[in-house]
């Protein structure tokens, strides 16, 4: 639950960031935004039955590779600037086609998790609810916040240290996924440890 409430709230912390700066940092049109997420999705669509299939003998190994994975399609993102943003970009997207490994994984995850067969059912709702609520209000913050400062400041011209705002939520959210990955790794493995006793 722990991590579900952590990866939703980094994800909408970063998730305003990210279409700003992609729209009007790197002045990429709505276009190539569609044609980017389509190669995402097809990059999931494409490795989903090969992830799976490792999940299969590695979960926790699976899933915190693609934990780190979408870290570094973040951070892809952040460091992509208006003269150089084809190759960050188009590497972004491609890692963030390791959400199938956690899309492949969690469930498997959850599953591990309950504690007895008639729990199974509350643990996914419980899980999923919890995360859609922290997105939300992180989503809901993030938003906030940026909307306060940009009555006081351009915030398409805000930079520290020559990094504009934007890119600098995104490297910072990049970190934080990147965080999540022992978090994960030591949840499965806790579970495991307690089905190995058993």
């Amino acid at each position: 639950m722990l991590y579900g409430i952590a990866f939703s709230f980094v994800n909408g912390l970063t998730q305003t960031s990210q279409y700003q700066y992609s729209i009007h940092g790197l002045n990429i049109s709505y276009e190539f935004s569609l044609l980017l997420l389509a190669i995402s999705r097809l990059g999931q669509w494409i490795t989903t039955w090969f992830i799976g299939r490792w999940s299969d003998q590695a979960l926790r190994l699976t899933m915190m590779i693609s934990q780190f994975i979408v870290a570094v399609g973040l951070f892809c993102l952040g460091v992509a600037n208006a003269n150089f943003y084809y190759v960050p970009i188009y590497l972004g997207w491609i890692c963030w086609s390791g959400y199938a490994g956690l899309n492949v994984g969690i469930p498997k995850y959850l599953h591990r998790l309950s504690i007895e067969n008639g729990a199974r059912t509350a643990t996914f709702s419980m899980y999923y609810a919890v995360g859609g609520i922290a997105f939300s209000v992180s989503l809901i913050l993030s938003g906030a916040v940026l909307d306060f400062l940009s009555f006081s400041f351009d915030l398409k011209n805000v930079a520290f240290y020559g990094i504009p705002l934007f890119a600098l939520i995104l490297i910072v959210g990049a970190f934080l996924r990147a965080l999540l990955v022992p978090l994960l790794g030591f949840a499965v493995r806790t579970k495991d440890d307690k089905n190995e006793r058993r």
